[in-house]
């Protein structure tokens, strides 16, 4: 009789299952999981990670102080915020990884960092709804939050996860600041286009068609 060798069955993922990265990089299908060592799709989404993380911490580092420096002088401020968060090799060539996470900084300074408004902070403790990246408070607007994210696609910029977060800080914005809350700016850096605002009320609207677009906020007509 011939001898038969049991084998251990081989766990099986299905291959149409997709996960996608919180910075949109596109979908990723799931490695088997008999294969421990990471995958260049999975190298490519801890790098995004980390690289939007290291965005988020420069922005907080200087927001503040935007509002007050000339324009000519906002290149070296960036540089030199992006440069103590970029400091090791783990996204690869130091000098890339900077270029990357300084566009990103860019672009909230040029494009969303309400200049008439107070900085109020950064990673605001929402109790038992989380942290906002930042808040401001604007004059005439209110009080608003505004949560950046990294994305390369509009595709996945308005997903549950990102609106339950949206309506999670809403709802702390109002507990804390009544009706002086104007709302949360969702901030898709990379797809400007894709931001939107959560009203105090929790309809979402595509942010520049509102009063918290950056045009309203620096007293431009919203073209």
């Amino acid at each position: 009789m011939p001898h038969t060798q049991w084998r251990p069955r081989t766990s099986q993922v299905d291959g149409g299952t997709l996960v996608t990265s919180l910075y949109d990089i596109g979908p990723i299908a799931l490695a088997p999981a008999a294969d421990p060592s990471p995958t260049v799709n999975d190298r490519h989404i801890a790098t995004a990670r980390r690289q939007g993380t290291q965005a988020h911490a420069a922005i907080a580092a200087i927001a503040g102080r935007v509002p007050g420096t000339a324009d000519d002088d906002l290149p070296d401020l960036i540089r030199r915020a992006v440069a103590e968060q970029v400091v090791g090799r783990e996204n690869g060539r130091r000098a890339v990884a900077r270029v990357r996470v300084s566009g990103l900084v860019h672009q909230y300074v040029r494009v969303f960092l309400p200049r008439t408004a107070t900085f109020a902070g950064a990673e605001v403790h929402t109790p038992g709804h989380g942290r906002a990246d930042l808040a401001w408070d604007h004059p005439h607007a209110g009080i608003f939050y505004d949560e950046l994210k990294t994305y390369r696609s509009a595709d996945t910029a308005h997903d549950a996860a990102a609106l339950t977060q949206l309506a999670r800080y809403v709802t702390a914005g109002t507990t804390r600041h009544g009706l002086a809350f104007a709302g949360v700016r969702l901030l898709t850096l990379g797809n400007t286009a894709a931001s939107l605002l959560m009203a105090p009320d929790g309809r979402a609207t595509p942010l520049w068609d509102t009063h918290l677009s950056p045009t309203a906020l620096a007293g431009r007509p919203t073209p």
